[in-house]
């Protein structure tokens, strides 16, 4: 039986961090034998809508967390492979998903690339500071281990009590991802 690894992104493909952190190495970890399920919380054609229109897609950001909600709830009661969660499952919004899957058991892994702690708690709303402002505290306290993109995330992770810590770096694949030249250092 195949390894499984079940990613919950922030985005499909044209978001850095999903992009980056894990979708460049579904081939590799493909080819390596794991059986790689990937569920974006955004699609690539939200993100294109976001930045071409200038707004919030409402209607495909309610579709995408209701299918992620689903998907979430599918998760507790389906033990076969390992969760590696992109920083949260459903941003601004309580733990809830991540709480559930800690009283049931059910394993994850966060992986942090960006100190997104900070948007909560420096947030001009103080609605989300009240309620979100130690969210990820308590995200890293509920998971089984966090992956940190650097010292600054390792060192909060490790002070929030994670029970496993290792530490990789963004790095993008040269060979996928080439640079364009746009003359600036001509």
């Amino acid at each position: 039986m195949k390894k499984r690894l079940i990613y919950f992104t922030k985005h499909e493909n044209l978001g850095a961090s999903s992009r980056y952190r894990s979708v460049q190495y579904f081939t590799r970890l493909r080819e390596d034998g794991y059986d790689i399920k990937h569920y974006p919380l955004f699609s690539d054609k939200y993100l294109i809508c976001k930045y071409k229109i200038k707004k919030q897609p409402v209607i495909l950001s309610t579709l995408s967390l209701l299918k992620r909600i689903l998907i979430l709830l599918f998760y507790i009661f389906n033990r076969r492979g390992i969760i590696v969660v992109e920083k949260e499952l459903i941003p601004y919004f309580l733990p809830l998903f991540e709480w559930l899957y800690y009283i049931s058991s059910r394993k994850f892994i966060l992986d942090y690339d960006d100190a997104v702690w900070h948007n909560y708690k420096m947030s001009k709303s103080s609605i989300v500071r009240f309620f979100l402002k130690d969210k990820h505290e308590q995200l890293i306290k509920y998971s089984n281990g966090v992956i940190c993109g650097s010292e600054y995330i390792y060192n909060f992770a490790k002070t929030n009590g994670a029970p496993r810590l290792i530490k990789i770096p963004t790095v993008i694949d040269i060979d996928r991802y080439t640079a364009i030249d746009y003359g600036f250092y001509s």
